[in-house]
């Protein structure tokens, strides 16, 4: 780690200098390492100063800019005053006479800032008698280590007897350089009227003159401009300007005694694509925005207003001839028992869950997101954001700031729970996002939608004809898995969200909804970057499943669905900012974008590459997924460069499956194993994937349990539900090890003895391998069923079961 520091340093010298910090330890601060000092002046305290940093990676230079002025606080002149190492001519300056009352007392003294030296400096008074005979002094020297920048020197004294006059003497010894300014001389009872005369030196240096020589005039000097500018260049620090991200910190010390600085009208200005898009501030284009957006809502009204008639029509048609079958009486209140059972049971368990630990990291971006969104609006998570620190996650040191990587529909969210803790948790006062409450609405949000998935799950596997039972038991495997569980009540991901609406799509498309499934599919893009694959798959489903017209018309009213859904985004970034920030993301994510230090064949899931690194590169441990992915593979061919071409080939697979399948009606839900396929390839081989996107295939998994016998489906089940949850687990265990200031009961450097054993699991090199391998044999089972023939007499016919209805109608 390296760092250029602009630093004001201790009284008495007050001197501002650059520091060159190279190989130290991040703290709250660079701390240790190798330090290198450039004496650039000297400060005052106590004054303001203009203080600017600029960075341009492009030209690799960072520069800081100091301006100000050495005056004392009034702004008055000041004198100079050297001492007689320094001048020769030396003599102390002294005020003219001020009329006394003997017997009366008198404050007096000044201000004086030391700028050189280490001598004693001195404010005395001298008395006189009526005929200017000295009587005495009062004051002495006094050490310059008394100063700190402009300081008040005060003193109180009773004139003597037979004192008709004063005097007061500024002086300085050795090789001081001192500045004093503003002396008075006033009495105790009258402490406003001072009564030195040209005490400002508005008048030049009248009234004063130097002891000894009475034709020298004193020293006199106005205020001076401080301006300092200190560069470092790329060649100066390439550790530090070559790396990808920089923090700006500001940090105060004291050996001894106290020090205070204060930091007034911050601002800050951002290179213009910060928010992954260039803002366009053309009002031709706000215009032509207006007029599309007015043009596509009134259409869609239009639509609105025809369904609305068309649902009303329909209510009131008489049904004909509806025969019900419903289930017996006491299967109803079994099963309405199970369920309240199991939900109260869910609920529960998960709510006991919240308390015990969380991804760190991961959540109080979440509660910073909330806070972002709710009080300065979803847009500004695009660049605010990027420059919030999250350091309170490290201990101080600010390792990572609080970058939003996701579209439109998730900054909405997190509008939504910053308004939510807002309303009903904050209470009065300024919103507080580092509490509990904000976590707990996260976690019981995402409760929801897990509960929702596997309802969906249910629902689908219904449509495709499956039988209560298996189509209930997958829902359960879902709703009660405990990888699903672990990341929605302890790592705190999000992932079930995404998962829903890509899950409604394929549920209305099952149901002949073609508007509705192709808006939830452009919802569920607009999540996560991860989702892009599952809208690809599952588009290719919509495509092959309804009619060309009814695609285009509905694909046409959900794109202008979403066009006002995230317009107020668009409106104040621009009208290419989904896409551009989809690109931007893409290239951070996948094409050498990112920092090196998070560019690794896996971020910590058990995808392929750890068996690869095992054998290609020699790795054990936790090496095989932190692997480097820009380390070649085979030729010029890099990990990453290999797993994107293998993960392309997969999807290729996948889609010609998927279109295949979806356009016979005779094995309802036949592509769903070339969805599988497609999300599980591009999990397993794609690299820098986390173990949290793994819960993104298991709904698919799940699904997909026609062409696959029993037990090979629960095998695979089993495997993928630990081969995420250990994954997830373990690299918080090991990642917060030495965290105990967090607080968090399943964490730190004394966790209970399920978290070492999970660690030491997810580190372990049998472990990894036989993971590895069992996710590759699930990618392996699906790849064989999804382009496997299935024809009338084929297995996945024979797995057919007519659906249990509970009307019927006739015609």
């Amino acid at each position: 780690m390296a760092g250029y520091f602009l630093v004001f340093g201790p009284a008495p010298d007050d001197s501002v200098f650059a520091e060159t910090v190279t190989g130290g330890i991040p703290a709250q601060t660079l701390v240790r390492g190798i330090r290198t000092e450039r004496l650039l002046g000297t400060y005052q305290p106590g004054q303001p100063y203009h203080l600017e940093v600029s960075l341009d990676k492009s030209s690799g230079q960072i520069a800081y800019d100091l301006s100000g002025a050495n005056a004392p606080p009034t702004g008055d002149a000041m004198f100079l005053v050297e001492g007689p190492a320094l001048d020769s001519d030396y003599s102390d300056i002294f005020s003219q006479r001020i009329p006394v009352h003997e017997g009366h007392h008198y404050n007096f003294g000044g201000l004086v800032k030391l700028l050189t030296g280490h001598s004693p400096f001195k404010i005395d008074v001298e008395w006189l008698d009526k005929q200017s005979n000295h009587l005495g002094y009062v004051g002495n020297f006094r050490p310059v280590a008394d100063l700190n920048g402009w300081t008040e020197v005060r003193y109180q004294s009773a004139a003597p007897s037979r004192a008709v006059w004063a005097r007061l003497l500024l002086g300085a010894s050795g090789d001081d350089s001192l500045l004093f300014a503003d002396p008075y001389f006033a009495e105790v009872a009258n402490p406003q009227r001072n009564l030195v005369y040209n005490s400002g030196l508005t008048s030049g240096v009248v009234g004063w003159t130097v002891f000894s020589r009475h034709k020298d005039k004193p020293k006199r000097v106005t205020a001076t401009a401080l301006s300092i500018r200190s560069v470092a260049s790329n060649t100066d620090l390439p550790v530090l300007l070559d790396a990808l991200k920089l923090t700006l910190t500001a940090s105060s010390e004291s050996a001894e005694g106290s020090s205070t600085a204060t930091l007034l009208n911050y601002s800050l200005s951002l290179p213009p694509d910060t928010a992954g898009a260039f803002p366009v501030d053309d009002p031709h284009a706000t215009v032509l925005l207006g007029v599309l957006l007015l043009t596509v809502m009134a259409l869609v009204a239009a639509r609105a207003l025809g369904w609305t008639q068309f649902l009303v029509r329909t209510m009131r048609r008489p049904r004909i001839g509806t025969v019900t079958r419903s289930l017996p009486v006491n299967y109803q209140r079994r099963a309405l028992y199970l369920g309240a059972l199991g939900i109260i049971s869910f609920v529960v368990a998960n709510a006991f869950l919240f308390g015990l630990g969380n991804s760190p990291f991961d959540m109080a971006d979440q509660k910073t997101w909330s806070y972002i969104a709710d009080k300065y609006g979803p847009d500004q998570l695009y660049v605010l954001s990027t420059v919030v620190s999250q350091a309170q996650v490290w201990g101080g040191a600010p390792y990572h700031e609080a970058v939003f990587p996701y579209e439109a529909i998730m900054a909405y969210w997190f509008a939504f729970i910053g308004w939510a803790h807002r309303i009903f948790l904050n209470g009065p006062g300024p919103f507080v996002t580092n509490t509990f409450q904000v976590e707990t609405l996260i976690k019981s949000l995402n409760l929801l939608f897990g509960v929702a998935d596997g309802v969906l799950i249910y629902l689908i596997l219904k449509a495709i004809r499956a039988s209560r039972n298996a189509s209930l038991v997958a829902s359960a495997l879902f709703i009660f898995n405990p990888a699903v569980w672990f990341s929605m009540s302890v790592f705190g991901a999000n992932h079930v969200l995404s998962l829903f609406f890509v899950l409604l799509a394929i549920l209305l498309a099952e149901h002949s909804h073609p508007t509705g499934a192709w808006l939830a599919l452009c919802v569920a893009a607009l999540t996560r970057p991860q989702m892009l694959v599952l809208a690809f798959l599952v588009a290719i489903v919509l495509v092959r499943r309804f009619k060309f017209r009814e695609n285009l018309t509905s694909l046409a009213w959900a794109l202008g669905i979403m066009f006002i859904v995230i317009s107020p985004i668009v409106f104040k970034i621009g009208p290419s900012f989904p896409v551009d920030f989809m690109r931007n993301i893409l290239f951070v994510q996948e094409f050498g974008g990112n920092e090196p230090a998070f560019t690794t064949v896996s971020l910590d899931a058990y995808s392929v590459w750890p068996l690869v690194t095992m054998f290609a590169a020699s790795q054990n441990g936790l090496g095989r997924m932190f692997y480097p992915s820009s380390a070649p593979l085979i030729g010029s061919l890099t990990y990453q460069s290999v797993g994107q071409l293998l993960t392309y080939g997969v999807l290729t697979l996948a889609a010609i499956s998927i279109f295949v399948r979806s356009g016979s009606h005779k094995v309802p839900g036949s592509y769903l194993p070339g969805v599988a396929l497609g999300i599980v390839g591009f999990l397993m081989l794609l690299t820098g994937i986390g173990s949290p996107h793994f819960i993104l295939a298991l709904p698919f998994i799940l699904l997909s349990r026609r062409g696959i016998s029993g037990w090979v489906y629960y095998s695979i089940v089993v495997a993928w539900t630990v081969t995420t949850l250990v994954p997830m687990y373990g690299i918080l265990a090991i990642d917060l090890a030495s965290s105990d200031y967090l607080k968090l009961p399943l964490f730190g450097s004394n966790p209970p003895a399920i978290t070492h054993l999970v660690a030491s699991l997810y580190a372990w090199d049998r472990f990894i391998t036989v993971g590895v391998v069992a996710n590759l044999l699930a990618l392996v089972t699906y790849m064989i069923t999804a382009v496997r023939r299935s024809g009338p007499h084929g297995p996945a016919r024979q797995q057919v079961a007519l659906t249990d209805t509970s009307s019927l109608r006739l015609a």
